[in-house]
Parts: C-alpha cells; structure tokens; sequence
C-alpha cells in the first residue's frame, strides 16, 4: 500500500511512519519544509511540498491508495490570540479542504482517508460518558475541530472511505504532554489544573498507530472514532499516576485563573473535561495494548534495556583524531543499550548504517540536523551534523573508525562536546531468525570535575533517555 501523510514530522507522524514501513507500506509525506523533514523522517520516504506544485501534490494522491492527515498547530500550552487562531484554522480546515478539493481531481483517487480530529469536539462536558454519537460543544475549539471534521467528511460524496480521529491526550516520554510535565515531576514537584476532578481521555502512542493501521484494514470502520484508551482518569488521578512512576514527591494543584491570564482562551485545552470511551474500536474488535494509565506510563519511563556505568576496561584501536584520549578508561563512562527486533541483520544493518536515518531515531527535542554526510558509507567517510538542546546548539564531526557490512560499524567524535566518543554498532544473528542490535558507547566529559558533575546531573540522565527513545523506534520500525 501507498500512504500519503500530512504532518508527519510531527509528534504522531515520526512515530506513525516507522510503524507504516514495519508493514510493508511505501510513504510519500507532505511538509512544509523538505530539508527539516529530510532529517527528521529517514531515507526511505519520498518528501514533496505541501504548499508547492499542485501538480506534484495530485500526483501524489493519485497514486496513494489511503492518506492520513495529520497536519495541525499545536493548540495546547499556547496563547491563544486571533493570529493563532487563523493559523489553527489554516492548518487544520483550510488545509484538508485544500487535499480534499486535490483528491476530488484525481483520475485514480485515494480509497481512504483519515483525519486527525480530538475529543475536544465534545465541548466541555465533565463526568457525561462519550461515545461517538454523543452531541459536539459548542465552544470554539468544538466549533473549529466540527469545520475540520466536515471538511474531512465531503469525500463521502466521492465513494471515499472517512474516519475521523478523536484524539485524546497521547502519551509519549519523549512528545506531548508528558515530554511538557516530565521535567517538573521528575524534580520532585507535581502538578494538576484546578481541582482535578476534570477527566482525561488518554491514549498510548503505540495504540495511536496500530489503531490507525486498523482503521485502515477494517472497512466497517468509518465516520468518527474516538482515539482513547478504554480507562479516562481526572486529572488528580492522572497526576497521581505520574507522580507515582516519576517519584515526584509533592503534587501540587494550580489554580485555573493562573492558565487563563497566561494561555487566556487556550485554556479550554487544559481545564475542558472529556470522558470519551473508544466505542467503536472495542466493538470492532480492537485489543489496546496499554488500557489502563499506570502500565502505559510504566512503559514510557522504564529505562532497564539501557544501562550506564564507569568503563573498567582500555580501549583498544585508538585512532590518531583522538588525541586527548590516552587510552586507560580513567573517568571514561560505557553506556550499554541492546535490542531485539523481528528483521534479518543486513537489512537491519542498511538502515542503521545510512546516516539520513538518524533523525528518524532521535527524540525531536534534540533538533538534530544533517549538515554533511555521503554515501556509501565506508572506513574513514566523515558525517558534519548539529544538535540543539534549548538555545544551545553543538556542532558534531564523526568519522568511522570500523566498517564491517551487516555485522558492525564504530563512529568516533573528532569535533564535539565530548572528549571522547566511540559509538559501536552491533547486528548480530539469532537462532529464532530476529536480530539483536547492540549499542556500545564509551564516552568521556571534558572539564574534569566539572564535568562528572554535570554527567551525575544532567548527561547521564539525558543519554539513557535519547537510546531509550532509539529503541521504542527501532521496534516500531522492525515490530
């Protein structure tokens, strides 16, 4: 199947795309920066402008057999101003009339198409049980996710399948809300809006694309489609449960008046109440794999499959680049992550190994970037890239050291933050025909002491969780 994505380097497109490819699928996505989606997306899609040639957009439709729209600004945590409202507007109901209208021209039309929508069409209706048939508010994020609907829905004319996705609050360690409250919990320090006794309809991400995948593959499903986990929880309860996984040792409420004065209508998002059931997917048949809060936070924070220690050993092959590296491991540290995934080792081994896939496996808020790299990949190739973690960003340069096909490849800094950095790279066979993908990192701070404390800190924490997000793609990619 060809699928043809809206927002996809957004926090549900980089996590839906992976998942995608697992199943066979060919992707073309429609962004509106191609060289940002280039090293956010991976090597494996083909990208076009979404606002460019309107014959290259309906070419794409024209060959796609679903789309998936998934394009919005965000909403939540923002202020909402009139300007920000023309651009919720713009990018949700302008733009799906725009595709709509594109697909209505094809000679060879999309089969499916499905739209991201929320449960904030709902309005604000406290401790009332939701289900799809339930009556849509009447405020404005009701009245602008019903236009975004309905604009979705004029396909129908077109013998054109439409399912629109209510989505509830998606849980993710590295996207979303949890990426927003984590910091603050895990410093001990929790938090819940108001009294707490509003509801949240939460689902887990990787329920979010399965679901998607289902509502592909399931002709029966169509109309709108409550994305939530079977269990809403009010915001106290959820908070608890965070709290609970994080060892935040203080929850704290925050008084609604405080939002309104710095998000002003926008706080709707955060204080409106839905307590949606997804009606149609369990009647359909759908197994969520995380139906209860508590298990799908346990799996978001759990880190066990990436572990940290002081190296004990030398490192043998230093190469002349490392020059401020003397060989004894003193203050050098050895991050140990390892993976199990259902593909053969070269295949796995030819998409680690081309470096326009590194984005796809690095968790967004590091807004990694490409600035050189060539193919193929050999002994001695060099790759330029850039990080930024807040207002900081750092300049990288690697080159490899080792290049063994299909088993092994190691790339070491030669310009960066780090002293020292040798990252190693196994694919190894298994007996049940699955892959084990080991990553071996030796690395030292510079600073001296200094740096073991922001280590201690900060870059042990920050490290564990960049190859704990590498591992959650890895699996979706290669389920």
């Amino acid at each position: 199947m060809h699928v043809f994505i809206t927002g996809a380097s957004g926090f549900i497109g980089r996590h839906l795309i992976p998942y995608l490819q697992s199943t066979g699928c060919t992707i073309t996505a429609a962004v509106r920066d191609i060289d940002k989606a280039k090293n956010q997306l991976g090597a494996e899609i083909e990208l076009i402008d979404i606002y460019g040639s309107k014959r290259t957009l309906r070419d794409s439709l024209n060959k796609s057999d679903i789309v998936v729209n998934l394009s919005g600004r965000q909403l939540a945590g923002v202020r909402w101003t009139t300007k920000k409202k023309k651009e919720f507007s713009e990018s949700r109901v302008l733009l799906t009339r725009m595709l709509v209208h594109e697909i209505t021209l094809c000679e060879t039309p999309p089969k499916i198409f499905l739209s991201a929508s929320a449960v904030g069409i709902y309005g604000d209706k406290r401790s009332e049980t939701l289900d799809e048939t339930s009556t849509i508010g009447g405020d404005y994020l009701s009245n602008l996710t019903g236009d975004w609907e309905n604009a979705a829905y004029e396909l129908n004319k077109h013998n054109i399948r439409v399912c629109t996705l209510r989505l509830g609050i998606v849980l993710a360690r590295e996207g979303g809300i949890l990426l927003q409250l984590s910091p603050a919990f895990e410093l001990g320090l929790g938090s819940y809006i108001g009294n707490g006794d509003q509801f949240i309809s939460w689902i887990h991400i990787d329920d979010v694309v399965r679901a998607i995948e289902y509502c592909i593959r399931n002709d029966a499903i169509t109309g709108p489609v409550n994305f939530t986990a079977p269990l809403p929880v009010t915001a106290k309860e959820f908070a608890s449960h965070l709290r609970n996984v994080t060892k935040a040792r203080v929850i704290l409420p925050i008084p609604s008046i405080i939002l309104r004065l710095i998000f002003s209508e926008g706080v709707i998002v955060l204080t409106n109440s839905h307590k949606a059931l997804p009606t149609k997917l369990m009647d359909s048949g759908f197994k969520f794999s995380y139906d209860n809060l508590n298990k799908a936070l346990v799996h978001e924070y759990s880190t066990q499959s990436v572990a940290v220690s002081k190296s004990d050993t030398s490192l043998p092959n230093a190469s002349a680049e490392t020059s401020n590296f003397d060989g004894p491991a003193s203050n050098v540290y050895e991050l140990y992550a390892t993976t199990i995934i259902a593909n053969d080792s070269d295949d796995t081994f030819s998409f680690f190994a081309s470096p326009w896939n590194l984005g796809l496996y690095t968790p967004g808020w590091l807004n990694f970037q490409i600035l050189e790299a060539k193919e193929p990949i050999e002994q001695g190739s060099v790759m330029k890239y850039q990080i930024k973690i807040g207002p900081v960003s750092m300049a990288w340069m690697t080159h490899i050291l080792e290049w063994k096909p299909n088993t092994t490849f190691t790339d070491e800094q030669t310009r960066g933050p780090y002293k020292l950095w040798r990252h190693q790279h196994l694919i190894l066979n298994n007996p049940d025909e699955t892959t084990t993908v080991l990553d071996r990192v030796h690395y030292k701070l510079p600073l001296g002491i200094f740096g073991r404390i922001a280590h201690k800190l900060l870059v042990k924490y920050l490290l564990i969780r960049i190859f704990n997000y590498r591992q959650k793609i890895m699996r979706l990619r290669f389920k």
